[in-house]
């Protein structure tokens, strides 16, 4: 945001989430993003698009890495004492559904969907495999999933 739109936002730590809500109080600044950038105005709740731009040339890649950074998991669990890894992402119902299934089937990532409650969905990657083949195509920012996926990955991020 520094860098971006020349301003210092206003960082505001959630007492009982693992999140962060990051504020600019500059309506320029915010038309900008909207204008510019194609942003919507929250909730993400049937109004999530990735815009047209963004789902080619390689960005629709980083866009599902941004989503996964903020909005994914990187678990581990137990089937018969074997651990195994596990992608998750959840989506409530928007047109971007529709368009992270379509960046997923391009990029050749096998994967499940759990349809959940009022129209939202899980995406579920399973299994070392699927884990690797994440990491080296759309990878992730995010240190704590890096963290989890370690022991993992091949190429040991």
């Amino acid at each position: 945001m520094k860098d971006v739109l020349n301003l210092e936002p206003k960082i505001f730590f959630k007492k009982k989430e693992n999140a962060v809500d990051i504020g600019i109080y500059r309506k320029e600044k915010v038309y900008f993003l909207l204008n510019n950038l194609k942003l919507k105005i929250s909730p993400k709740w049937d109004n999530m698009k990735i815009p047209e731009k963004y789902m080619k040339n390689k960005l629709d890649l980083l866009v599902l890495r941004g989503l996964f950074d903020t909005d994914g998991s990187v678990t581990i669990f137990k089937n018969n004492g074997i651990v195994y890894p596990r992608i998750e992402i959840r989506i409530c119902p928007c047109p971007a559904q529709k368009q992270v299934i379509k960046i997923l089937d391009k990029s050749n990532l096998n994967y499940k969907i759990q349809k959940l409650e009022r129209g939202k969905i899980k995406i579920r990657l399973s299994g070392v495999k699927e884990l690797n083949k994440w990491f080296n195509i759309i990878g992730s920012s995010n240190q704590l999933y890096i963290k989890r996926a370690k022991p993992f990955l091949n190429n040991k991020v």
